[in-house]
Parts: C-alpha cells; sequence; structure tokens
C-alpha cells in the first residue's frame, strides 16, 4: 500500500506521476491526500482512480468548485494562464470532492507505516494540511509554509505565519517538502520561516 500527496492539477499530470512511478519501479498508490484545495493539487482526483482524504475545510471548498457554472468555469479558465497550458479548453477541467473527510486529523498506517494528517492553521490557506511520516522524519507540507497569493506581492499574514511557525517547530521532522521547492533539512526550514516573517512576504 502507498500513498499519494496531492493529485496534480489534471489527469494529464496524474498519469505523467503514474508512469513516473512506473519507470522507478514503484507501485501504484492505493490512496491520495490533499494538502489544500487549490486548482493545481486536486483538480487530478477525476482521473486518480482511488479514494482521496481531505480535511472537511478542504472538502467544502471543492464542493463549492463542483458547483462552478459554465461561466464561472470559463472564467477562472481565461484568467489562469497556467490552466491554459495544462487544458486545451475549461471544458475538460473537472472538479471532484473527496471520500474519506476528517475534521482535524487523521492516521493512515499503509503496511506498518503510520503516516498522519493534521489540518494546521497556516499563511497560505484556510485548509492547509500537514502530512508526516514519523519513521522517515518526512514532512510533506504541500504550500502551507508560501504566502497569500490573492495578495499583490504574496504576502503574510504575520499572525498566521507565527502560529504556523510555532507548529512546525514542535514537530518531529528531519525533511520539510515543499510543493514548489526543494526539500529543506529542519535548520534550513527554520531559517526559512524566521527570513519569511522579517521579510512579510513570499518568494519563490
Amino acid at each position: 500500500m502507498s500513498v499519494a500527496v496531492d493529485t496534480g492539477n489534471s489527469p494529464k499530470h496524474w498519469n505523467e506521476f503514474l508512469k513516473a512511478l512506473e519507470v522507478n519501479g514503484l507501485e501504484r498508490p492505493s490512496m491520495c491526500v490533499l494538502t489544500h484545495w487549490h486548482w493545481d493539487h486536486v483538480l487530478g482526483i477525476s482521473a486518480a482512480g482511488v479514494p482521496a482524504a481531505a480535511c472537511r475545510m478542504t472538502q467544502l471548498h471543492l464542493q463549492e468548485m463542483c458547483a462552478w457554472s459554465d461561466e464561472e468555469k470559463k472564467a477562472f479558465y481565461d484568467s489562469n494562464i497556467y490552466a491554459q497550458a495544462e487544458y486545451p479548453s475549461w471544458e475538460e477541467i473537472k472538479p471532484s470532492t473527496a471520500d474519506i473527510v476528517f475534521d482535524t486529523t487523521l492516521s493512515l498506517d499503509i503496511g506498518g507505516v503510520d503516516v498522519c494528517l493534521e489540518h494546521v492553521q497556516g499563511p497560505h490557506s484556510d485548509d492547509s494540511v500537514l502530512v508526516s511520516v514519523p519513521s522517515d522524519g518526512m514532512l510533506f507540507a504541500g504550500d502551507s509554509s508560501a504566502g497569500d497569493f490573492s495578495t499583490p506581492n504574496i504576502a503574510y499574514d504575520p499572525v498566521l505565519l507565527r502560529m504556523y511557525t510555532e507548529k512546525i517547530e514542535s514537530m518531529y521532522f528531519r525533511y520539510f517538502l515543499h510543493s514548489h521547492r526543494q526539500p529543506l533539512n529542519r535548520q534550513e526550514t527554520m531559517e526559512f520561516l524566521r527570513e519569511a516573517a522579517e521579510r512579510g512576504y513570499y518568494i519563490f
């Protein structure tokens, strides 16, 4: 049994992920977990073919996406160059919801390996979920350490960033994996968060 963290931004993206697993001799995931609702992390669900787990807040966002009218879906597509690069047309965008929903935490046992999911307060999204594998010292953070992309300079809310930093510091991990950055060790992670607080906005 194995678990995928997020499903990518489209069925095409998900299938590319499966191909990479095959090339590297790794088994296909038997389920997937979602770190937050943003489109580039969840729109591959429709092609996953396995159960998806999400926190209740993420599920609410996914339900809102599923209720998009054609006009809303087209407006999203027309305003997003990355979606346009991924989909030939807006009609092919097919949001979906999770199969397993939890409130705050969810523990999974995948062949004797514990995987822990926790919904946390974070500066990037109100539904941020951390996925930790304590036995390996791995912490999959999604985009949770990023700023708010709805602001002009991807700004950090200082209160949320402080709460998030305290949470991260309280956890055991050796490697911190952000979805769009290189992995960091524990010291590098805490330095990154301290610098983020001083700077006030996110940088790639």
